[in-house]
């Protein structure tokens, strides 16, 4: 996945890898690569906002989803784990969609998926924590809540210019794809559950 830095520079996560490269514009559509950040489980969706005036970078890896301080063109300090334990490889699982993507809200609202452990896994309707969701919580973590249940792989995370946040949608992996929007409606779900979580924080992996 791809997020345009503050100061103009391209953010790409590479899952397989474990890291995230920020590309520096150069002369003629080049771009000077540096390893921003390493020794991740396999990251992929990444979001800029802004908690208490302070520019924050969320990284969504497959097990948790940090928030780290953004200065001057880098992390900086320790970053938080604002939802932690997020159910990653299932041993049980034929296809687990373990890659999380995240997007923020206006209202600065984390929202990011848990994907399935199958394609065809009725276990997931029962499993604690809960599997094929769409979760939230609030910037500075919290007890995530269910804001939408039943998506298998809810990648494509986004927010449209009124400031609706929505996931890619489709009936089936050839199906063209759409938007649909996480409305206010949507957003108690009957049958929905929570779990308790904490912030916490850890030692800084490799940043450069």
């Amino acid at each position: 996945m791809e997020a345009w830095t503050p100061g103009g520079g391209l953010l790409v996560s590479q899952s397989a890898q474990g890291r995230v490269v920020l590309l520096t514009p150069g002369p003629g559509g080049t771009g000077t690569p540096r390893t921003l950040l390493s020794g991740l489980t396999s990251p992929q969706g990444l979001a800029f906002a802004r908690v208490a005036g302070q520019r924050v970078l969320y990284v969504a890896e497959s097990d948790q989803i940090d928030r780290y301080r953004w200065n001057a063109g880098r992390v900086s300090g320790t970053p938080a784990v604002i939802a932690g334990r997020l159910p990653d490889l299932d041993p049980a699982g034929d296809d687990v969609h373990r890659e999380k993507d995240v997007a923020v809200a206006p209202d600065g609202t984390v929202y990011f998926n848990v994907g399935s452990s199958s394609n065809a896994s009725p276990g997931d309707r029962t499993s604690a924590p809960p599997r094929a969701t769409i979760e939230a919580v609030p910037p500075g973590g919290g007890i995530p809540r269910v804001v939408e249940t039943g998506v298998r792989n809810g990648e494509g995370l986004a927010v449209a210019p009124d400031g609706t946040v929505g996931r890619r949608s489709t009936t089936a992996t050839t199906s063209p794809i759409s938007f649909t929007a996480l409305t206010a409606a949507s957003r108690t779900p009957s049958g929905g559950s929570s779990r308790p979580t904490s912030t916490s924080t850890r030692p800084t992996r490799s940043s450069r």
